[in-house]
């Protein structure tokens, strides 16, 4: 019973919604704006000149839940470096009052966030389901072409935004993903894998599918099919950087798969197919974060950090944010709060003013820890 309790909590990647790609998008005309003056859902957008018109995007959150800090964070640092190319809306069905202190904690600008006073818009797009907060894009024309989970947001928005998100692929896996719920459900790994790999073989690398179908193996001792499972996707899109992330997660949950990251397979992978220095901060920020005690993280994210130039790696704040956590794991303090200046000053001419704030937090803790070091008292004589 366990392992069916566990293994359904990865459902949280497949639920159903009763709005899918393709379908209509409803109006948010009844909602109580607390934030911003929200958008129309339904009208048709033009471009204007050069300026493409805006994508589109409406979450809906629950207030209390334990992941919405993490995911509003998510959602105000998409805000704030799309916020040329997309309108974003979050919706929830919660209190005056809780609507109130969640709202007081939204700092980004041009993020609308609205309370479903009637409690009837959050049913037309979500159902029944409870697997918030769950995100939905709209296109220019009022047609849902993608929703999901607020984690794979980011990445769908960059496929969009690039006109490489397929509205025909998308309507294929709205079923083959209610099939693999079906599956998990009815504790049949067999029948879940077969429909992980049709998913797969249409939308290879697809979030939604390796995530519901490693947590669920991982909950039945089967880490080493979850790793299997995602370094096959590596073979097949090696320059997805998700899909790295995603394995050296699964070898942190389990010990017994290190020896996967000693023997750097995975790392040299890595290495040679991305190139993108972000990318390159995003996954040595996942080894110092996941391996905090592991001097071999601390190496190969060394290693990856020094492969470039300062020149090159100039404009990239996530890659300054690893580098000041990989000087801060070194001892090298005043270099940290340099890095994490740096990232500040980056986001200061960007208009990031949430991230400028979180990176100067940053260098004042290093500076303080700087500090602390100078006037610490002797060790005692042993």
């Amino acid at each position: 019973m366990r392992r069916l309790a566990i293994a359904a909590a990865a459902l949280a990647a497949v639920e159903l919604l009763a709005l899918n790609p393709g379908d209509r998008a409803l109006e948010l005309s009844r909602t109580q704006w607390m934030k911003g003056g929200g958008f129309s859902t339904t009208v048709r957008l033009k471009s204007r000149g050069d300026t493409p018109a805006p994508l589109r995007v409406v979450v809906f959150v629950l207030t209390r839940a334990a992941n919405t800090e993490d995911s509003t964070r998510l959602l105000e640092s998409l805000q704030e470096s799309l916020r040329n190319r997309i309108k974003m809306a979050i919706i929830s069905p919660d209190s005056q009052e809780d609507m109130a202190d969640y709202v007081r904690k939204i700092s980004v600008r041009g993020l609308s966030v609205g309370r479903d006073r009637d409690r009837l818009i959050t049913p037309g797009y979500m159902e029944s389901s409870m697997m918030y907060p769950k995100a939905f894009i709209i296109g220019t024309d009022g047609i849902v072409i993608w929703a999901g989970e607020v984690a794979d947001l980011g990445e769908a928005l960059d496929k969009a935004l690039s006109d490489k998100l397929n509205l025909g692929v998308q309507k294929k896996l709205t079923p083959l993903l209610d099939e693999l719920q079906t599956a998990i459900r009815s504790n049949s790994l067999r029948e879940m894998t077969r429909v992980t790999d049709e998913i797969l073989e249409i939308d290879p690398g697809n979030a939604a599918a390796i995530r519901a179908t490693c947590f669920t193996l991982e909950s039945f001792n089967r880490a080493d099919d979850a790793w299997k499972l995602v370094f096959r996707e590596i073979d097949r899109q090696p320059k997805l950087t998700r899909l790295y992330l995603t394995a050296v997660d699964i070898v942190s949950r389990h010990p017994e798969l290190a020896n996967r990251l000693d023997d750097e397979v995975l790392l040299s992978k890595f290495e040679r197919n991305i190139s993108d220095p972000a990318a390159c901060g995003a996954m040595a920020m996942n080894l110092l974060e996941k391996f905090p005690f592991s001097a071999k993280a601390i190496e190969y994210s060394a290693k990856l950090l020094s492969s470039y130039s300062s020149s090159s790696a100039e404009k990239h704040a996530g890659y300054w944010t690893a580098m000041a956590l990989l000087h801060y794991r070194l001892g090298m303090l005043d270099k940290a709060a340099e890095d994490e200046d740096h990232v500040a000053e980056l986001s200061k001419k960007s208009g990031f003013t949430q991230t400028e704030t979180e990176a100067r937090k940053r260098a004042e803790f290093y500076r303080s820890l700087v500090n602390l070091r100078k006037n610490l008292p002797d060790s005692p004589a042993k």
